[in-house]
């Protein structure tokens, strides 16, 4: 219960004054003990109404706490919320003007709000504008905290939603209010609160592992899908999952190009008989440097063409060798053979595969394959699966480093150590995961094969 009005508080409502009193200040005492005076300063009356505005106290409470009267706090509340300090500061002005007891001047000070109390008919429309000032300002927050369309439903907002909200806005308005409009449990809104820390802790994570993510997107040639970049990520000591990549590659915009371009093709007819086909698509092996893959790609340029020529090694897909030139001659396979043929050890017999272009026709490469006892395979005529695993490997150079990047004025001087360089990475830094997630040379490395 409310404490009951004391003697002098009913004399001073009823206009009288008892003689030894009548020239000292009014005041009463509250539920907590402390003398309050009728005439508070604008300090008191700002603390009281900052513990409901900014607190949450319930103002039944604050005037069970303090004295005053449940009236008198809702009149400050209600100047305060239309003309802040300053009005609260207005009221001593006020009463200075009029008088003061102490001085035999001006009539008893009364009670604040008691003199000038609304009518109920003004206080109900003061609350319903403030609660529409109060139901502007929270869409104002959920347009530009949230980011949420214009006519967005409160009911569909979350909890946590709703609680960033009363948080931007309890400054301004009691929480109490504003949790009501939002329909969000006081306890909620003060559990989120107290999860902030740990929310801002795992942001702050995240945004890292999205830094890293980049980081290592840019340095592997921007060709790395979520496969690949959750290899590189863990690999580098970041612990993530491929969920949260695929997550964060959508929100950084972080995606390789893979734009589809005409495929060079260097068949010219049956100049020599085709050589059969032994490898038959099995382009598996368990020993290296036996089954090996050739072919030409084409790269268009600004000032014209670049072809390659590479071997790649059925056993884990490394680069043995390869030619670049501006032709797509004999001079250009005929030279990537007699490279081949400085890699391979002593005595190497692998089986060369190839398409049925008219470089792998002529007499010249025919007289080295037999110089060098090597055997030859060709595909069937227009059939490029049988030959997938290399143009598997012209896809993947394509895609991530040509495609993937401008070379609208790359010329093909400029061109070709930026081949040399990916060719370089694809073989000693490109992870693949049927090699557990190494590149070739780590895997070889691994097995002892090479130093």
């Amino acid at each position: 219960m409310f404490p009951g009005p004391c003697v002098a508080t009913v004399y001073l409502w009823m206009g009288y004054k008892p003689r030894a009193e009548a020239h000292a200040p009014a005041t009463r005492v509250g539920v907590a003990g402390v003398e309050r005076s009728f005439s508070p300063s604008w300090r008191t009356r700002l603390s009281v109404v900052k513990r409901h505005v900014d607190g949450g106290d319930r103002v039944a409470d604050l005037a069970a706490l303090t004295g005053y009267s449940q009236t008198a706090i809702y009149n400050w509340i209600r100047r305060y919320r239309i003309g802040g300090t300053e009005a609260l500061m207005a009221l001593d002005k006020r009463k200075k003007a009029g008088g003061d007891a102490a001085d035999g001047g001006g009539k008893p000070l009364e009670p604040d709000g008691v003199g000038d109390a609304p009518s109920p008919r003004e206080r109900d429309l003061e609350r319903q504008v403030s609660e529409l000032r109060m139901e502007v300002d929270v869409l104002k927050e959920v347009v530009g905290l949230l980011k949420k369309d214009p006519g967005v439903d409160l009911e569909d907002l979350s909890n946590l939603e709703r609680s960033l909200v009363v948080d931007a806005l309890k400054g301004r308005w009691a929480v109490n209010g504003l949790c009501l409009l939002l329909d969000l449990p006081r306890s909620c809104y003060y559990y989120h609160l107290s999860r902030r820390p740990a929310r801002e802790t795992k942001a702050a994570e995240r945004k890292a592992k999205g830094e890293a993510l980049k980081a290592a997107f840019d340095d592997n040639w921007r060709a790395y899908g979520y496969r690949r970049l959750y290899d590189a990520l863990n690999a580098n000591g970041e612990k993530v999952s491929e969920g949260l990549v695929r997550s964060l590659m959508n929100e950084l915009d972080v995606h390789p190009m893979t734009p589809k371009r005409r495929r060079y093709s260097s068949y010219m007819g049956e100049i020599s008989p085709a050589a059969p086909n032994l490898l038959e698509r099995d382009f598996h092996t368990v020993v290296p440097g036996v089954k090996l893959l050739t072919d030409i790609t084409e790269f268009r340029l600004a000032d014209g063409k670049l072809y390659l020529s590479p071997v790649v090694d059925c056993y884990d897909g490394k680069v043995l060798t390869y030619t670049m030139g501006e032709h797509p001659d004999a001079a250009l396979v005929n030279t990537m053979l007699e490279q081949l043929r400085a890699v391979l050890p002593e005595g190497a017999r692998p089986i060369i595969h190839s398409d049925q272009g008219c470089h792998y026709q002529w007499p010249g490469w025919l007289r080295r394959m037999r110089e060098y006892g090597w055997t030859r395979s060709m595909s069937r005529k227009g059939c490029s699966p049988d030959n997938s695993a290399c143009e598997g490997f012209f896809g993947r150079l394509k895609n991530e480093m040509f495609h993937n990047h401008d070379h609208s004025r790359t010329t093909v001087e400029q061109f070709k150590p930026l081949l040399a360089g990916y060719i370089r990475w694809y073989n000693t830094t490109r992870v693949k995961r049927s090699l557990g997630s190494q590149s070739p040379d780590q895997y070889r490395r691994s097995l002892g094969l090479i130093a």
